[in-house]
């Protein structure tokens, strides 16, 4: 018997190996700086999909979709709550199928770069203390910026460990004797409090900087070399001289194709994105929120036209709401009701009352037989 109980903890120990699987990704970012010396930082995580080809490799990534996608659609509001910066913009584009990736970008803000990297420590959250400062300086018009490659992971890492530690987001499976000291092959390490650690799988690929027409990117993983070589980026830093140019404005909002466009009486928002196109002809992706729409109502039937406006800009699109389609009755039920002469049971089962019935004949049939027994004494 022990035998077997040891056979079966160990087929459940590989069953959780595989289920946790390797959580594969690849980070990119880019840091864009403006004549006000102002900027912006955009972070792309790019998780594959459970049966995505990985360039390089004949296996797939495992289970990532599963990793990233137990929220649904509810993903992209749940990292921003995890990420310390309110300030920060987080869009979620999901993978169709899970051959697809999905994509997490951040972008957010920031009016110097001594402010830039006030706020990457607040993103970096426990790890702040790693965080080395990125610098700008000037030369007349020019200005030179400079950024260790190390920041990167620590521009995801705390929001991510958040996400896979919170049971209610990510269920939390235990693997060996004890789950606080087990570091195991598929680079999800158990160590104190932090049962998920993804420094090692999602992996730092490529960090750019870009002033004005001049730009330097570093790139620090290739995917179709060894995966499971990973570099050192204590040493590396991206740097680049150039003039900037003055910050892009909006140019134009549009929604995104694909929005929900049928609905039915009472139901809410199915959730959607506008394109929001700059002055340099560089978009950005952001999801539409209750409090930008207006023209929203399913309360009544009919074609609605619903404006969504953002930042001083507006765009619309339409919905037609139909009435909500009522449930067809169950035959079966309409064959089990009467006129009302089948009695009340309670809801016990059939074989319940059946047996009731029997013993309650047996016991009137049996204390018969006695009077009768003790009659004929």
């Amino acid at each position: 018997m022990k035998k077997k109980i040891a056979v079966l903890i160990a087929a459940l120990a590989l069953c959780l190996f595989a289920l946790a699987g390797c959580s594969e990704g690849m980070v990119y970012s880019t840091m864009r700086i403006y004549d006000d010396l102002s900027g912006a930082k955009t972070v792309v995580i790019r998780v594959f999909g459970d049966q995505e080809p990985l360039e390089g490799r004949d296996y797939t990534a495992g289970n990532n979709t599963s990793f990233m996608l137990t929220q649904g659609d509810a993903l992209e509001d749940k990292l921003q709550e995890f990420c310390a910066l309110d300030e920060v913009r987080i869009n979620v584009s999901m993978g169709k199928t899970n051959k697809d990736s999905t994509y997490i970008t951040m972008i957010f803000d920031f009016k110097s770069i001594e402010d830039y990297n006030a706020k990457a420590k607040i993103i970096a959250g426990k790890y702040a203390d790693e965080w080395t400062d990125a610098t700008l300086t000037e030369t007349g018009d020019r200005v030179t910026v400079r950024e260790a490659a190390s920041n990167l992971p620590l521009l995801y890492l705390d929001m991510l460990e958040q996400y896979f530690n919170d049971f209610d987001c990510y269920p939390i499976y235990e693997y060996g004797p004890d789950t606080q000291s087990q570091t195991i092959p598929n680079g999800i390490q158990f160590a104190g409090d932090d049962l998920y650690s993804f420094t090692w799988w999602i992996v730092p690929t490529a960090t750019k900087i870009v002033v004005g027409s001049e730009q330097s990117e570093g790139v620090y993983f290739d995917p179709a070399e060894d995966y499971e070589y990973r570099e050192d980026l204590s040493d590396d830093f991206t740097e680049v001289t150039g003039t900037p140019d003055a910050r892009p404005v909006i140019a134009s909002i549009a929604v995104k194709e694909g929005i929900a466009t049928e609905y039915e009486t009472g139901a809410k928002f199915a959730g959607g994105k506008i394109v929001i196109t700059y002055s340099d002809g560089t978009t950005e992706e952001t999801s539409i929120r209750t409090d930008m729409m207006s023209g929203f109502d399913t309360a009544t039937t009919g074609e609605k036209t619903v404006t969504v406006s953002y930042e001083g800009f507006e765009t619309t699109f339409k919905v037609t709401v139909s009435e909500k389609e009522m449930p067809a009755p169950d035959d079966d039920e309409d064959e089990d009701k009467t006129d009302g002469d089948v009695p009340d049971t309670h809801g016990l089962p059939t074989w319940a009352i059946l047996l009731i019935g029997f013993g309650g004949v047996v016991v009137v049939g049996g204390v018969t037989a006695i009077i009768m027994w003790r009659k004929k004494r």
